[in-house]
Formats: structure tokens, C-alpha cells, sequence
């Protein structure tokens, strides 16, 4: 059914932008919002392979857009506040990634986003306060390890995010997918071991 929104949505985000099809992916998540104008889901995926494209002018218009619709779509703010990251604005991120974790339910996703930004930010103290929160909830929900890989790579704690990264291998964590493109993690790419660690998720040479 080529009017089937979500079909369009998630070969674009699960399969194209993953492998680095970002053209295809941006044309792909076009015809997905053309089949459901109103999805706030496909708009902010609309802006994330924007910036993923390395439009961010186009991923912020796209995300003012969608928060001129609803100022409590959490989604929005985690995507504001990684157009502001991608732009060296850590503070600025880091106040749109405390907007989607109030408005999640604290969200492991949001607070691993929150808690990078402050830790490039050079508040290591409210960092490390949100990597105690977000291990202690692991007592009582799933949190992938990706989030909490997160924080120490803003923190610069390599060796230990490439351990809770290949926990995140291990239990199949979906985030993986979008490692080559996070820019996040840019800082593991000069390691041999980031290599390693995309092969593993099955990424192979011509994708890397």
C-alpha cells in the first residue's frame, strides 16, 4: 500500500538512514508525511534525518514547526536540543533535553540525552547525577545500556562507554542502529574498537 504512512516512517529511520542512505531516506520520510500530515512521530523523524543529512537549518524549522503544534511533544525537545548539540551549544541543549525529560516521565533516552549534554557542557556534577539516575532505575525497568554509554562518553570515559556498549549488543539495544550516524559518539570513531563494534551489529565494510 504506497499510501501507508508508517511503512514509508520506519524504512526511512530503521533502514536507510542507518545504512547511510540519507538521500533516499529524506525522500522516503517526505512520502511519509505526505500520507499523514498530522503525525508528530513522522515530523520529528522528518527533522532527525535532516540533521543526519547535515541540514540542521532544515531539522530546526522542521521541529519549530512541530512545537508551534504542540509545545508538549517530549519528542520535539530531544530533537531541539540535538540540533543544538550538533551546533556546540551545550547549554542550549541541555535546557531543550530537560523540557522532553519532564515532559517524558524521565525517560532513560531523554536523561542519557540530558545527562551528555551537561557533561559536554562541563557540568560533570549534574552529569554524574543523572548516570546514579538513570543505573538506579535499572533496578526497575529496561534501560539500554546505549543511554548510559552516553554519558560517559561525554564525560570522556571511553573504555567504560565501549562496555555498556557491547552490552547494548547484547541485548539486541534498537539505539545501535543509529551509532554511525549519532554524532554523539563521534568521539569514539578514531578507536579501533568502534569499528569493531559496528561490524558486530552487522554493519559491513561498504557500510562503514
Amino acid at each position: 500500500d504506497p499510501s501507508y504512512a508508517t511503512a514509508h516512517h520506519w524504512y526511512a529511520i530503521t533502514l536507510l538512514a542507518p545504512l547511510r542512505r540519507l538521500d533516499e531516506a529524506v525522500e522516503e520520510i517526505r512520502r511519509a508525511r505526505e500520507c499523514d500530515a498530522i503525525s508528530p512521530s513522522i515530523r520529528r523523524d522528518e527533522g532527525l534525518v535532516q540533521l543526519y543529512s547535515g541540514n540542521a537549518e532544515a531539522a530546526h524549522d522542521t521541529v519549530t514547526h512541530l512545537l508551534a503544534l504542540d509545545t508538549r511533544f517530549a519528542g520535539a525537545w530531544w530533537l531541539m536540543g540535538l540540533i543544538a548539540e550538533s551546533q556546540a551549544r551545550f547549554e542550549a541543549a541541555a535546557q531543550a533535553f530537560q523540557r522532553s525529560v519532564d515532559l517524558s516521565s524521565r525517560h532513560p533516552r531523554m536523561l542519557g540525552a540530558l545527562g551528555h549534554a551537561y557533561a559536554m557542557a562541563g557540568l560533570a556534577t549534574q552529569a554524574e547525577a543523572v548516570l546514579a539516575e538513570l543505573e538506579g532505575m535499572c533496578a526497575d525497568r529496561y534501560v539500554s545500556p546505549f543511554n548510559i554509554a552516553l554519558v560517559h562518553v561525554g564525560l570522556g570515559r571511553y573504555e567504560t562507554a565501549f562496555s555498556f556498549l557491547s552490552q547494548a549488543v547484547s541485548l539486541r539495544s534498537y539505539d545501535l542502529v543509529t551509532l554511525q550516524l549519532d554524532l554523539r559518539y563521534a568521539a569514539l570513531r578514531p578507536f579501533a574498537a568502534y569499528e569493531q563494534l559496528l561490524r558486530t551489529v552487522g554493519f559491513t565494510r561498504g557500510q562503514l
